[in-house]
Formats: C-alpha cells, structure tokens, sequence
C-alpha cells in the first residue's frame, strides 16, 4: 500500500493558470472594479439622471460625475462628483439660508447721453427659506442597480480557457 501513489490529471496547467491569476490579480482588481463602478454611473445617468427627477435643466450634474479607482490594501473604486449641488439634491434641504452680499455689474442707458453704461452696484445680502424635497438618486442606484453591478464585475475578473478576460 505504501507504493502506492495518486496521480492527478491536469495539475501542472492548474498550477500554471493559478500562477497567470495571481500575477494578474492587481489589474483585474483594477479593471472589474472600475468596471462595476462605470456600471453604477451609467446605471443612474439612464435611469435617474436623464428624467424629471432632478429637474435636469444643464447637464452638469450628468457630465460631473467620474470614477476613480484607489489602490491599497483594500483597493476600490470610487464613483463621485465635484457637482457642489448633489448632496442638496439627493437628501434635499429645508431650512434658512443666507445669500452674502456681493458686487453686481448691470448694464444701463444713460440718462444723460442715452448710451449703455456699465454699472456697479452692491447688492445686499439676504436670508431665504428652503424647501427642497429629497431625490434619491445615488442611494436608489446602488439599490437597483446591483444586479448589473455585480455583472460588469464578474466580466471584467472572471477567467475563460487560456487565461483570456472574459468580455
């Protein structure tokens, strides 16, 4: 019995292909997580963003929003905006808030020669009321959206025969 020895069939390809994914792991972490976190973005630009929800009058909300990915020792990718808005928009606001006073430049026909002047004036501040209802777009995007979310990750990590990137 002691002579005796199990051979397994295909150990030296599944080592070399465990090899070829350890290697590879740092860009496919890379890859499925940005992947998933673009997946998220068009997600909410399509279902959330392009409609009436928010009120769409410019685009920059849309345009605003970028991934970036974060190596560590727990690496991610970040799905976010510089827009100063969001969050006004997404948990809404209502409360008082005061605008500043600034300098204004407000064009005018003069009374004197009747032509247009540009004048300077000082605007005074002021205290208004807001009342702007929640929206929910990123929070309902990472809830309905998981489903697609977890697709484009599972794309971008998973290995066909032959080490190749899934599609």
């Amino acid at each position: 019995m002691a002579d005796e020895a199990i051979r397994v069939v295909g150990l030296r390809e599944f080592r070399q292909k465990m090899g070829q994914l350890i290697q590879e792991r740092p860009t496919r972490m890379r890859q499925g997580l940005t992947a998933a976190s673009e997946a998220a973005r068009k997600f909410m630009v399509t279902k959330y963003l392009s409609g009436q929800r928010v009120r769409r009058v410019t685009g920059t909300l849309v345009r605003g929003w970028h991934t970036v990915y974060v190596p560590s020792d727990d690496p991610r990718a970040v799905l976010g905006t510089k827009v100063f808005y969001t969050p006004y928009l997404e948990y809404g606001v209502m409360g008082a808030q005061k605008v500043r006073a600034r300098r204004v430049t407000q064009t005018v026909r003069s009374r004197k020669t009747g032509e247009l002047v540009k004048e300077k004036r000082l605007r005074s501040g002021y205290t208004r009321f807001m009342k702007l209802r929640p929206r929910r777009f990123v929070r309902d995007t990472l809830i309905y959206a998981r489903p697609e979310i977890l697709e484009a990750l599972a794309q971008a990590v998973s290995v066909k025969a032959g080490g190749a990137r899934g599609s």
